[in-house]
């Protein structure tokens, strides 16, 4: 299956599958409907058709799979993330680019990403009290921080492209260990130790 590179491709296909079973299931990022849908209870059918096709939500630490982290701050216009929106990273058959690395978005990142040709920055704010492009904002556990499900094969791309970017490390995104899944290296063609060391290396500690 060809990979989507296109966002509005991307959310194009996301959102039939998101509403299959209900049609409030494609929320906001801070919308409070917004959740697990394989928890159990009245979630469990959250994503209808979907159930079986997400892969089971264990982190690369080999634990449950956390939630991305939102932030009060976070501009309440923007979609939720995550490939079915559910700010969960999850793997799945259907996600054909692996939303699957949590990662603290930045400015630096998303340039990088947009010389690419993979232009992110129209989903996050530029003005206002959450603005990622305010550097308070541009660290773990700041209010205003974003976070965003990325396609594992971008945020390595990232990690390779730094070696002999102006930048260096700068564009490379901060990983949410807990939220990142840990199917994320089987899109990734590298030697399994250099991914576990890079992981390691850009995972945001505490």
């Amino acid at each position: 299956m060809r990979r989507l590179t296109n966002l509005t491709q991307h959310l194009a296909l996301a959102r039939p599958f998101a509403t299959m079973a209900n049609p409030g299931a494609f929320p906001t990022l801070n919308d409070q409907s917004s959740r697990d849908p394989y928890e159990g209870g009245d979630n469990d059918s959250a994503l209808g058709a979907l159930k079986g096709m997400i892969a089971p939500r264990v982190n690369v630490l080999g634990t449950a799979l956390q939630p991305i982290p939102t932030t009060s701050l976070t501009n309440s216009t923007q979609p939720a993330t995550g490939f079915f929106r559910t700010n969960y990273c999850d793997a799945s058959p259907l996600d054909p680019g692996s939303h699957t690395i949590a990662a603290l978005i930045t400015p630096s990142f998303l340039t990088f990403s947009a010389s690419k040709g993979n232009d992110l920055s129209s989903l996050f704010p530029r003005t206002g009290p959450s603005s990622l492009w305010e550097k308070a904002n541009q660290v773990p556990g700041a209010p205003g921080a974003c976070y965003w499900c990325l396609c594992a094969s971008r945020w390595w791309e990232a990690v390779k492209a730094s070696e002999s970017h102006p930048e260096g490390e700068a564009i490379v995104p901060r990983v949410v260990v807990q939220s990142t899944h840990a199917k994320w290296a089987q899109a990734v063609s590298a030697a399994d130790e250099e991914k576990r060391k890079m992981l390691e290396k850009y995972a945001i500690k505490g």
